[in-house]
């Protein structure tokens, strides 16, 4: 599988704005008024000579391609630059077409979406063996909640609850990943509903 990292995600208004993952050189992939969708590509980042594949994390369906900062050439990018503004596609695309294009979780509504782990490590669902969990089932999750703990190399990094289109929160309909389980980027740590 080729490396890539995931985008960094922002909402603006209606629009999210998708971000640089990290410092190098950006290429875009993406064309103005492209439809898009968790995991798709959006460019590609050079840093230090190695190349990787920037991808869009988990979305709240399908997204059109509005703005498009840079060209397709390579170009220099900070942390957080935009290289992508995304609009939600719902606007104005039919019903049908949206239904297609939306992958549907096995035993879940329609908007149910996945969490995803942004990197890869060790994921904990409570801080200690003896603890209550961060979060479960039928939970109420806001922008920012701690959802679990990552471990990379003995340091633990929280897991916050950051998801484009539910500013204002999720239900927790499924857990994903297991307590102490082992998990890469891209891995659902859990399943959500809008409020």
């Amino acid at each position: 599988m080729r490396p890539h990292l995931e985008a960094l995600l922002a909402p603006r208004g209606a629009q999210t704005i998708a971000g640089a993952p990290g410092v190098g050189r950006f290429r875009s992939t993406v064309a103005a008024g492209q439809m898009l969708r968790s995991g798709d590509a959006i460019g590609e980042l050079d840093v230090l000579n190695q190349r990787v594949q920037i991808r869009l994390p988990q979305l709240a369906g399908v997204m059109r391609a509005v703005e498009l900062p840079w060209d397709r050439g390579w170009a220099p990018v900070a942390w957080a630059t935009p290289l992508v503004v995304l609009q939600p596609a719902a606007l104005e695309a039919s019903p049908a077409a949206l239904a297609e294009a939306t992958p549907r979780i096995d035993g879940l509504g329609a908007a149910a979406c996945a969490f995803t782990a942004s990197i890869d490590g060790q994921f904990y669902r409570r801080a200690t063996p003896d603890a209550p969990p961060f979060v479960s089932e039928g939970d109420v999750l806001r922008p920012g909640q701690v959802v679990g703990l990552i471990e990379v190399m003995k340091f633990f990094y929280e897991v916050h609850f950051e998801l484009a289109g539910f500013d204002t929160g999720a239900r927790v309909v499924r857990l994903g990943a297991g307590d102490a389980q082992a998990v890469e980027s891209g891995d659902v740590l859990l399943y959500v509903e809008p409020l």
